[in-house]
C-alpha cells in the first residue's frame, strides 16, 4: 500500500527527473524527442506550490472528517419494493 508521504515523494522524484531530462548540461546526449515530451509533460506538472497547497487541503480534510461522527458499520437497506 502506498502511503500518502510517498505518493508526494514520488511526485516530486518525477518533476526533478523530468527537469533534468530538458537540461542538457545535466542530461547530455538526450535525443530531442525525448527532451521535447519531458517538456511537454512538465507543463502542466504539479508544482511545489500546488503539492504545498494540495498536502493542505488534505491535512485540512483529515481534521473536517476527524471531527465527524463516524457512520454505523451496518446501515438498514429499506425492503426492496416488487
Amino acid at each position: 500500500m502506498t502511503l500518502p508521504r510517498e505518493r508526494f515523494a514520488a511526485i516530486t522524484k518525477t518533476r526533478t527527473f523530468l527537469a533534468a531530462l530538458i537540461d542538457p548540461k545535466r542530461t547530455p546526449n538526450i535525443p530531442a524527442p525525448i527532451r521535447q515530451e519531458a517538456r511537454a509533460c512538465l507543463k502542466h506538472y504539479p508544482t511545489v506550490l500546488d503539492m504545498d497547497e494540495a498536502l493542505h487541503g488534505l491535512t485540512l480534510a483529515a481534521r473536517v472528517w476527524a471531527a465527524v461522527e463516524p457512520l454505523p458499520k451496518h446501515r438498514h437497506r429499506p425492503p426492496k419494493s416488487d
